[in-house]
């Protein structure tokens, strides 16, 4: 587990830095105003580029549990894929510049990325906000409490998060993508049956990369004790959100007849009171839903 912005990521982020320069030869490592981390090969100034330059890379943050191949193969990989085309030129040398970046936050709020992709507006043009990035992991705000105080606002806890790793939430806007990057690649791992279903080693994305929507949706019942309330009686938050669950599973599956890249997915469900004693009074879950076509 190495969530965004914990110990164990700045831990990571020291060492990628360092292994880049010394194992790698990066000629060149920055970290922009959305903590990516951008290893340089070859020119890292534009003004001084001729023929543009060539993005590798993902990610090296986690979800809990989230084993040792998922975003960082695709950074390592990149640094290998590297430093066996510099071995295969013989000389060294690359004929145009790479560039190997390890994107901030991206299992949660896809903050690094994003900003690479200068997509660093919310709905209307208003700019990306500490509000519309959602809540820092609890254990991530344990760690910065000694820095911020244990009652800090979300925009507080969100700036000295960034601050951590070497950003800056007042200028996402400069963390876009060099003006002449002319491909960006990521080797990912499939985290699917397919490729292992067909015997192949490697596979290309396709149709394309799908869509994502992610949703919290909120069922209001009536708290009220297991015993003395009867069935007849109760407002049961969490039997409403078994249904609304059980739908969306057969509306996905129904639509994956016809597109097999949609899927639904609930993924957390609280429930509140959350006691073995009472009737659940309110229930939050997710819901993320994915697909190739806008249309699906």
């Amino acid at each position: 587990t190495r969530l965004a912005f914990s110990q164990t990521d700045v831990d990571a982020r020291v060492w990628l830095q360092n292994v880049a320069k010394t194992d790698f030869g990066a000629n060149h490592v920055e970290v922009d105003a959305a903590a990516n981390i951008r290893m340089w090969f070859g020119e890292h100034d534009v003004a001084k580029r001729e023929r543009g330059c060539i993005v590798l890379g993902s990610h090296i943050d986690t979800v809990r549990c989230g084993g040792n191949y998922d975003g960082c193969v695709g950074v390592l990989g990149a640094l290998e894929a590297v430093r066996a085309a510099r071995a295969a030129a013989g000389d060294g040398k690359l004929g145009m510049a790479v560039c190997v970046v390890a994107f901030t936050d991206e299992e949660a709020t896809m903050l690094g990325s994003r900003a690479f992709g200068g997509r660093t507006e919310e709905h209307e043009g208003e700019p990306l906000t500490a509000a519309s990035l959602g809540a820092l992991p609890p254990e991530v705000c344990a760690e910065l409490a000694p820095l911020v105080g244990a009652d800090a606002t979300h925009e507080k806890q969100w700036r000295a998060a960034l601050a951590r790793v070497g950003g800056d939430l007042d200028n996402l806007d400069k963390a876009a993508a060099p003006a002449d990057a002319r491909v960006f690649l990521e080797l990912h791992i499939e985290q699917g049956p397919v490729l292992v279903e067909r015997n192949a080693e490697l596979g290309v994305v396709s149709p394309g990369i799908v869509g994502l929507r992610n949703f919290e949706v909120v069922f209001n019942g009536t708290a009220s004790h297991a015993g003395a309330t009867r069935m007849a009686e109760r407002a049961d938050a969490l039997v409403a959100a078994s249904t609304f669950l059980v739908a969306i599973n057969a509306a996905a599956r129904r639509v994956a007849d016809i597109d097999d890249t949609a899927v639904a997915t609930v993924g957390r469900l609280i429930a509140a009171p959350n006691q073995p004693s009472a009737v659940p009074g309110r229930v939050s879950l997710t819901l993320d839903v994915r697909a190739a076509s806008n249309e699906t």
